[in-house]
């Protein structure tokens, strides 16, 4: 699928990196540089960024921070999952708490008029903000709810992929926990000009999780 492939590697082009020690890194080349290599699985990547850029801490205080994505306004939104709320960077007002329960949101991306759409653990669903406020636009496949959707990208054409796995809402600390519905973890493309869901054919997925690294 190569379309597919297109947008997950785009999705990857992210000068964000968020580290397993929670700690919120961004592309800078200060004296502040850690041991942190970027290192692609497509080398195509290194025209979109710097292999030799160095990163510096952001921030430090996170308990489980993922799903950033920079808005139009060049400001920066991320997660921190498990203390249930979303995060803003701004160069000049540092990190600040855009919303202070997210009901469990993870992955972020924009749709094509820039909109903020996100995976929600907790609502078990992607939806997008709008006009001031959050609209659902999916949260089940054949009349049933998904799992807990964890990442999402938007395509050129207005597509948005979503992976499905079911580990948030096992995990009471991701989610409000439920029953899991769907027979299998999954990735899913809904188009928003047709409010259709598709599941994706991926067999050699066991759990999906990102989308990232493909070109």
């Amino acid at each position: 699928m190569p379309a597919l492939h297109t947008t997950l590697a785009r999705f990857c082009a992210c000068v964000v990196f968020v580290l397993q020690t929670t700690q919120l890194c961004v592309q800078e080349s200060t004296p502040r540089t850690k041991d942190i290599q970027i290192k692609a699985y497509d080398t195509s990547f290194y025209a979109l960024i710097d292999k030799d850029t160095k990163a510096f801490v952001l921030y430090n205080k996170g308990i489980w921070l993922e799903g950033a994505v920079m808005l139009p306004d060049k400001s920066l939104i991320f997660s921190d999952v498990k203390a249930n709320k979303l995060l803003r960077y701004d160069e000049k007002q540092g990190v600040s708490v855009y919303l202070p329960i997210s009901h469990f949101q993870n992955g972020h991306t924009l749709d094509t008029k820039g909109n903020l759409i996100a995976a929600s653990h907790g609502k078990r669903g992607i939806e997008k903000f709008e006009n001031g406020k959050w609209v659902m636009l999916a949260d089940s496949y054949k009349g049933k709810k998904f799992n807990s959707p964890n990442d999402c990208i938007t395509h050129s054409n207005g597509d948005i992929y979503f992976t499905d796995p079911a580990f948030g809402i096992r995990n009471a600390q991701e989610s409000y926990g439920g029953k899991i519905e769907q027979d299998g973890e999954y990735v899913y493309r809904y188009t928003p000009t047709s409010n259709t869901i598709v599941r994706l054919d991926t067999p050699f997925i066991k759990a999906p999780k990102w989308l990232s690294a493909l070109s």
